[in-house]
């Protein structure tokens, strides 16, 4: 598997498998970040001339990867926290419908059978993903990472590039991926950060 005219691996083949934990290790430029990003899809290898093909990669259907990458992407105009609630769009988007919902209530009643078989449905669905914990999980994430109450009202573009990367860390385990992908996490952290994020990485 090669990338810019270079071979960065030969004959390499591995899965990973439910429960799994792998690192890669390697000095800088072996090609650890090309690696990951070949294996998302981010990248191309080049074509194999023995061969006349590319490496093939494959995954199950619906698989949700979380990428913590060198160069976070996150929106700049956001404070830290609403950057974090941003992972609970849908959920927030139910809380509104049932505010509006109870307002519908009070004005139209010749449909109030119809709203609250509505209201029913978009309340258990909030409930079963826990819609109510949604700050406390956020705020949990927040304190894990050391990231102090006094930058949550702070705009991303005006972090720094450590705790920018430590609010993108918060928001990949507040998603919840299938798979988790870190490039590099421990860079930004201190020692107690890291003893948390191993405890939370070990029950994945």
């Amino acid at each position: 598997m090669g990338f810019s005219g270079e071979t960065l691996f030969k004959e390499i083949s591995f899965s990973v498998d439910e429960k799994d934990k792998i690192g890669i290790i390697g000095v800088n430029g072996a090609g650890k970040t090309t690696l990951i990003k070949l294996l998302l899809g981010l990248e191309n290898s080049e074509i194999n001339p023995a061969t006349n093909e590319r490496g093939t990669i494959s995954k199950k259907s619906n698989l949700k990867v979380g990428y913590l990458a060198q160069n976070t992407q996150l929106n700049k105009e956001n404070t830290v926290f609403n950057e974090l609630m941003t992972v609970f769009n849908n959920l927030l988007e139910d809380y509104n419908r049932m505010q509006e919902i109870n307002f519908l209530l009070t004005v139209d009643l010749d449909n109030f059978d119809k709203l609250m078989e509505e209201l029913g449905e978009v309340s258990e669905r909030y409930e079963r993903h826990e819609g109510y914990s949604i700050e406390y999980k956020i705020k949990q994430i927040l304190n894990g990472l050391n990231i102090p109450e006094s930058l949550w009202t702070m705009k991303i573009g005006n972090l720094s590039g450590g705790q920018n990367s430590r609010v993108a860390l918060a928001k990949i385990l507040l998603e919840e991926p299938d798979l988790l992908i870190l490039d590099e996490p421990l860079a930004c952290l201190d020692l107690t950060s890291i003893e948390w994020l191993e405890k939370i990485v070990k029950r994945l």
